[in-house]
């Protein structure tokens, strides 16, 4: 699932991962990632977060630091560009997060999980 932005879509190519699901919500609706147009949508995000993928597969979320930050906050805080959150949904809606990467730790996985 992506971002309608055009560096989240390249980020998701960059990675061989297909095409994404592109959802307005996970971006800016052209306003430049201000604080006012994505307000209403850390709940849908971490809701979102929450639900159990179909078995034996991932849900992967390309957005922006704005999303990520206002759905969560302190969690979110040391997170730089090209980072990710690492999350076990309940599948009700919320989610344990169980860790993070940064983008130097991304090359380490490269091939570990594709066969």
């Amino acid at each position: 699932m992506s971002s309608p932005t055009f560096r989240a879509r390249e980020t998701i190519s960059a990675a061989g991962l297909g095409s994404p699901t592109i959802s307005d919500r996970l971006g800016d609706a052209g306003h430049s990632m201000s604080r006012s147009a994505i307000a209403g949508w850390s709940g849908w995000l971490r809701h979102t977060v929450g639900q159990q993928p179909p078995a034996g597969s991932n849900t992967l979320i390309v957005t922006q630091g704005p999303n990520i930050s206002d759905a969560y906050g302190r969690i979110a805080s040391g997170l730089k560009a090209g980072g990710a959150l690492i999350f076990c949904p309940d599948g009700h809606g919320s989610a344990q997060l169980l860790g993070s990467m940064q983008i130097a730790d991304w090359p380490q996985l490269v091939g570990q999980f594709s066969h």
